[in-house]
């Protein structure tokens, strides 16, 4: 039972990172599609950032329109 939990614990760590990459940067992507909104039209929006877990702090990676 031990080796059960002491191999689980680390799992679920794994998948909720794995998840948390997965699906935090569109949540901020979304919110800042709604933010810019309000002053206009926007055509796109795009959020990077790694780990994703930086967003929790307001922290993306910018690069220069291409």
């Amino acid at each position: 039972m031990r080796r059960l939990l002491g191999l689980g614990v680390p799992l679920l760590v794994g998948l909720v990172v794995i998840v948390g990459q997965l699906v935090l940067p569109g949540i901020a992507a979304q919110r800042l599609r709604d933010q810019l909104a309000r002053n206009g039209q926007v055509l796109s929006a795009n959020v990077h950032a790694f780990p994703a877990i930086e967003l929790l702090w307001h922290h993306a990676e910018s690069s220069p329109r291409t």
